[in-house]
């Protein structure tokens, strides 16, 4: 058995326990992830306990203030923490940067690691556009609306071949796109993989003003 479940999840920091205020505003959305994590997990245990789990995110923008591990993996690794994941520390990181050499170098290193022995779970861990909508960090834009369709309904229908096409009809730092570099080397590893997909669930939250998908395949080796 290899590549066992894929989930998607979103980074903002606002997931981080250390940023939530008072009012924790985000709680809902991690929430949603935790669940998420929990019935992937439950599609991926196998004989020898936990699943190999592996992290596949962007680099995202650079902070001087910071110079550790990127967003994306820290925040996966807490939400993993809080579903339950006994051995975060062992979990795979790979850091996938906006270059196409990059994306197919991070394609192939997630398809190496999904390829070895046991049950595997990838999180992929991806936001939308931040210019959807008047309520958006960044003025509205409607190809980032469009791109965040796209972005849903590949997770919705199991379809990586979209994933790994996905387009955005514009510049990711035009668009605000965090997450496209992240999601086309998960479709290029995943179509390349002998595996048929099903998909699970795929929820939108934009509350925010950020499109935030969560969603879960099931995969099957054929």
């Amino acid at each position: 058995m290899s590549l066992a479940a894929v989930v998607f999840l979103p980074h903002p920091p606002l997931l981080l326990r250390e940023n939530a205020g008072a009012i924790d505003v985000a709680a809902g959305l991690r929430s949603a992830c935790v669940q998420a994590l929990r019935e992937a997990l439950a599609q991926t245990v196998g004989p020898g306990g936990e699943p190999r789990i592996v992290v596949l995110t962007g680099r995202g923008r650079s902070s001087p203030r910071f110079s550790g591990p990127p967003l994306g993996v820290r925040v996966g690794r807490q939400l993993l923490d809080a579903a339950g994941v006994t051995d975060v520390a062992a979990v795979e990181s790979v850091v996938v940067g906006d270059a196409e050499r990059a994306g197919q170098e991070a394609a192939e290193r997630v398809r190496g690691l999904c390829q070895q022995p046991g049950p595997v779970l990838l999180v992929v861990l991806a936001d939308g556009s931040a210019r959807r909508d008047e309520g958006s960090p960044g003025l509205p834009d409607e190809r980032a609306r469009a791109f965040d369709e796209r972005f849903l309904a590949a997770v919705g229908c199991g379809d990586a071949p979209a994933l790994a096409g996905l387009a955005a009809g514009g510049s990711d730092a035009e668009l605000l796109l965090e997450g496209r570099p992240a999601l086309r080397a998960a479709g290029r590893a995943i179509t390349e993989l002998p595996v048929r997909v099903a998909p699970l669930f795929a929820e939108l939250h934009d509350d925010l003003g950020v499109a935030y998908v969560v969603g879960g395949w099931r995969c099957e080796s054929c």
